[in-house]
């Protein structure tokens, strides 16, 4: 059965798709690699190597549908919401015109650390598959945290797997996000990302991902125990870790000691990004994710206490 996995980049950003590249074929030697670049026309893709990592390279041009041609009309000054409104766009495009039975997204900062193969099976009797944050679901304990679910999604939209069947589905997140894709707490929307949490009402064959090896990042620290045991990380006592998801804030709190069992992982991510030939500026990543965490925290408290308040 034919099947890709995919992402979405920059042409900057290619060393960071060819890292979780090199971390898919350690464990998975069948599927297609499929990356489609934002920035760059089908000629200027024909110049780059695919030799190496047999990539196929996409560019916004080939990809002809309606909904394709109003998220370029619609986000073209705004490069972050054209990526993330493609992600549907582009599933859809892979399952259609590209011929694969069965695809998976995956963001371009996540790397793979185990097998996976256990979501493709579940792409054989399921339509949808969504990783959800794992933040804490206690509010007595986490309050913050707690309401975030509700603020951010339940779902991560770094992945997503699909297999034929979930057209209708993809197209009505399309749909969604050229409605609006922007941030508002006061409408309820996160970009393309609070959508998913209605994904299983709209697509019956909607699976949740149990497997807490994937998807780990920050956003799990508190909810999603991280040990070694015997020289190998295992989640929750029994999940290997099948993969991090590397935003900056991961980075940052594997950095700041905060998700020590991780730094292993994490100097082996570094060590492949830049044989790939990109420099991650720790730095930067650590005085930025200090602003933003004290940030987010301050608005986050104003806005709680406001809001509880009027209860």
């Amino acid at each position: 059965m034919k099947r890709a996995i995919c992402t979405i980049s920059t042409k900057s950003y290619l060393p960071k798709v060819y890292a979780l590249f090199d971390s898919i074929l350690k464990f998975d030697k069948d599927s297609e690699l499929e990356v489609l670049v934002v920035d760059s026309d089908a000629t200027e893709l024909s110049n780059l190597d695919t030799s190496f990592l047999n990539v196929k390279y996409r560019a916004l041009d080939e990809l002809n549908s309606i909904f394709a041609k109003e998220a370029t009309a619609k986000y073209r000054k705004h490069p972050d919401k054209l990526r993330w409104t493609f992600k549907p766009i582009f599933l859809n495009y892979l399952l259609n015109e590209g011929g694969y039975e069965k695809a998976i997204y995956v963001d371009n900062d996540i790397y793979f650390s185990d097998s996976f193969d256990f979501l493709w099976n579940d792409l054989s009797t399921n339509h949808i598959l969504l990783t959800p944050h794992w933040r804490p679901s206690n509010p007595s304990k986490e309050p913050l945290w707690f309401e975030t679910n509700f603020r951010d999604g339940i779902y991560n939209a770094g992945f997503i797997g699909v297999s034929k069947g979930a057209e209708a589905a993809l197209d009505w997140w399309a749909n969604a996000c050229i409605y609006k894709c922007t941030k508002s707490y006061i409408q309820g929307m996160f970009d393309d990302q609070k959508y998913l949490d209605m994904m299983p009402v709209i697509e019956p064959k909607t699976k949740v991902v149990s497997h807490m090896g994937c998807n780990v990042a920050y956003w799990n620290i508190k909810e999603v125990k991280r040990e070694n045991v015997d020289g190998k990380i295992l989640i929750e006592g029994k999940y290997p870790l099948v993969f991090v998801h590397y935003a900056d804030c991961t980075i940052a709190a594997i950095l700041r000691d905060e998700d020590p069992i991780l730094k292993a992982q994490l100097h082996d991510y570094i060590a492949v990004l830049e044989k790939y030939g990109f420099k991650i500026d720790t730095k930067k990543i650590l005085k930025n994710e200090g602003f933003w965490v004290k940030y987010r925290n301050a608005k986050w408290q104003i806005l709680w206490s406001y809001l509880n308040w009027f209860d």
